[in-house]
C-alpha cells in the first residue's frame, strides 16, 4: 500500500479524488489502486469515530458536524464508498469480498464510523438498513435517529446551495428497457427541444417564457446557474406584466442574489412583494410576512407576520402554510400548539413544499409536552424518507450511472447504482439488480446471489418492477436453492405485487392460476378475477 497521505482537508480531498478517479475512471481503470486509496482514507478516520460504533448513535449529530468542520467527512465518505462496494460484492475480484467480523458486521461497523466522522451518505445508509431490516434486525428507533441526523445536514446543504428545483424521479432501467418510448421526468423537462421551444417563445416576447428562462438560470435546471442573468430575466418579465416574476425580483433582492457583492436590498424586496400582492399572487403574502418575522424593512412583528401568512394560506400558498406551522411549533406570536403546527405542515407537504417533510419529521419524532401530538415513529420515518428521496441527490447519481452504462462503462455504472442504493434509493437498487441479473458490470460465481440481494432490497422498499424481477430470478436460477423453496419465495413476492394491484403482477399470478404453475393450485375462477 502507498505511504499514508498527509493530513488536512486538502490532502483528504486530493487523495479521495485520486482514489475514486482510479476506481470509477471510464478508461484505463485501476480498481485495486483505487481500493487501496480508499482504504488509506478509511484509516484516517478519527479514532473516536471507531470507538463511537459501540455507543450506537447517541452522539451522532454532534459528531457529524464536527467531522465536517474538521475535514474528516471526506475520508468518511471514502469509507462509506468502500463499505458499500465491498458489501455488494463488487470488490471481490480485488481481494475484498463481503466481510463479517466476529460478532459484529464489518460493513455495519465501517458505516457507523463513517457516519460519526461526518458522512451523510453513511447515516442515510444506516437509516435505510435499520428501517428495512437489511443485513440487521429491523429497528425503527435507530432508523429514525440516523434519518434525523442525516436530514438536518441535508436540509442545511439544500438551503445553502439553493437546490430548490423540481424533484425528478430517478431513471428506471427496467422500465426503459421494456418501453422504447420511455423518458425520465428530467429528460422531459430539460430536453433540447423543450429548451429551444421555450427560448423561441421568450424571444418572441412571451412574458411567461421570459420568466421561465430566468427561473431556469436561478435554479440551474437545464442551463448553467447564473444569478445575474436570472435577475435580468425576471426584471424583464416583470416589466412585461408577469406577476410571478415580480415576486421573484423581490426574492432575489431579499437574498442578495445577482446583486453586486451579494448585498441585499430589503427596500426593493418589500416594494416588489407589495406589488405582487396587489396583483393577487398568494406567495407575496409569505414574502411580506417573512420580512415582518425577520424584521427586514419592518419592525419585528410576529402578529403581523401570522396575519399575512394566513391570508396567503387562504389562497393555498404552501410557503404560508409551512410558516404558520413553524410559528405554532415555536410559539411565535401565538400560543404553542403542536396540533395546529402539524395540520399546517401537512397542508404544506400536500401542496408540494420541499421542506415540509423535514419539519413534519421533527414534529413526529418525539412526543410533545401537551400530549396533543404523540410520537409517531412510522410517520417520522416516512417524512424523512420523502426528504431524502427528493433532495438526497439520488436521481442525479442514478442518471450519472446510466450515462456511464450508455457510454460503455459497465462497472462504473454498476458501482454508481450500488452507492445510491446503499443510501436508500429503491430505483438504484432495482437498477443494480437488473444489471447484475444480466451480467452487466460484473461476472463471477456470486453474480446471481448479488442480483437477488439487490432486487430484494428494492422489493422491500416497494419497488414494483423488482418484485417481478426477483420472482422471475427465483424461479429460473437453480443456484438460489431448491426449487420448492424458490417457488415459495417467488409466490410470496408475486402476492405482494397482487396486493399492490400491480398490473404486471396481477397478470403473472392470473396466468399461474390458470395453468397451475409454480405450485399454485389451478383455479380458473381466481385467474379470471385477477
Amino acid at each position: 500500500m502507498p505511504d499514508m497521505p498527509e493530513t488536512g482537508k486538502d490532502a483528504h480531498e486530493k487523495n479521495l479524488a485520486e482514489a475514486l478517479a482510479l476506481v470509477l475512471d471510464e478508461f484505463g481503470r485501476d480498481v485495486r489502486a483505487g481500493v487501496q486509496g480508499m482504504q488509506q482514507l478509511d484509516v484516517l478516520l478519527p479514532k473516536q469515530a471507531h470507538e463511537a460504533v459501540m455507543d450506537w448513535p447517541l452522539t451522532l449529530k454532534a459528531s457529524m458536524w464536527a467531522g465536517r468542520e474538521s475535514g474528516a467527512d471526506v475520508a468518511a465518505h471514502a469509507a462509506f464508498s468502500l463499505a458499500a462496494l465491498q458489501d455488494a460484492g463488487l470488490l471481490s475480484p480485488h481481494g475484498l469480498p463481503p466481510d463479517v467480523g466476529l460478532g459484529f458486521d464489518a460493513t455495519l461497523a465501517r458505516l457507523h464510523a463513517a457516519a460519526h466522522a461526518g458522512s451523510q451518505a453513511a447515516a442515510l445508509a444506516l437509516a435505510d438498513r435499520f428501517a428495512h431490516g437489511i443485513g440487521v434486525a429491523r429497528n425503527d428507533q435507530l432508523a429514525l435517529h440516523y434519518y434525523s441526523s442525516a436530514a438536518h445536514m441535508l436540509v442545511t446543504d439544500v438551503e445553502a446551495s439553493l437546490s430548490l428545483g423540481p424533484a425528478f424521479r430517478a431513471l428506471d432501467m427496467r422500465a426503459r428497457h421494456m418501453d422504447c418510448g420511455y423518458t425520465t421526468d428530467e429528460e422531459r423537462e430539460t430536453s433540447p427541444d423543450v429548451l429551444l421551444y421555450e427560448e423561441e417563445l421568450a424571444l418572441r416576447g412571451d412574458p411567461a417564457m421570459v420568466s421561465r428562462q430566468a427561473w431556469r438560470r436561478l435554479m440551474g435546471v437545464g442551463v448553467p446557474r447564473d444569478y445575474r442573468a436570472a435577475l435580468r430575466g425576471f426584471e424583464d418579465a416583470a416589466e412585461m406584466g408577469d406577476v410571478a416574476a415580480t415576486y421573484s425580483v423581490g426574492y432575489m433582492h431579499l437574498q442578495g442574489l445577482g446583486l453586486p457583492g451579494g448585498e441585499k436590498n430589503v427596500t426593493r424586496a418589500r416594494q416588489q412583494f407589495e406589488h405582487a400582492r396587489a396583483l393577487g399572487l398568494p406567495v407575496a403574502w409569505c414574502g411580506l410576512g417573512s420580512m415582518h418575522w425577520g424584521g427586514q424593512a419592518f419592525d419585528h412583528n410576529f402578529t403581523s407576520a401570522m396575519e399575512l401568512f394566513h391570508l396567503g394560506a387562504e389562497a393555498d400558498s404552501p410557503d404560508c402554510y409551512l410558516k404558520i406551522g413553524l410559528m405554532y411549533s415555536m410559539g411565535l406570536g401565538v400560543q404553542t400548539n403542536a396540533t395546529r403546527a402539524v395540520e399546517h405542515m401537512e397542508a404544506a407537504r400536500k401542496l408540494g413544499h420541499w421542506r415540509a417533510p423535514f419539519n413534519l419529521g421533527l414534529m413526529y419524532e418525539r412526543p410533545h409536552e401537551d400530549g396533543a401530538v404523540p410520537q409517531n415513529v412510522t410517520a417520522a420515518l416516512a417524512n424523512y424518507r420523502l426528504l431524502a428521496v427528493a433532495r438526497g441527490g439520488w436521481t442525479l447519481a442514478v442518471q450519472g450511472a446510466a450515462d456511464a452504462l450508455d457510454g460503455g462503462d459497465e462497472w462504473g455504472a454498476l458501482a454508481g447504482m450500488v452507492l445510491a442504493a446503499e443510501q436508500g434509493s429503491d430505483v438504484a437498487a432495482a437498477n443494480a439488480g437488473w444489471m447484475l441479473k444480466r451480467g452487466l458490470g460484473f461476472e463471477g460465481p456470486k453474480r446471481v446471489f448479488m442480483a437477488a440481494r439487490m432486487l430484494e432490497r428494492a422489493a422491500r422498499q416497494k419497488h414494483a418492477g423488482s418484485r417481478m424481477e426477483l420472482a422471475q430470478l427465483l424461479l429460473e436460477e437453480e443456484d438460489l436453492g431448491p426449487l420448492r423453496e424458490r417457488a415459495r419465495a417467488a409466490r410470496a413476492w408475486l402476492r405482494e405485487a397482487v396486493r399492490a394491484r400491480d398490473p404486471e403482477g396481477l397478470t403473472a399470478v392470473a396466468w399461474a392460476r390458470q395453468h397451475g404453475l409454480h405450485d399454485w393450485a389451478r383455479n380458473t375462477s381466481r385467474a379470471a378475477e385477477l
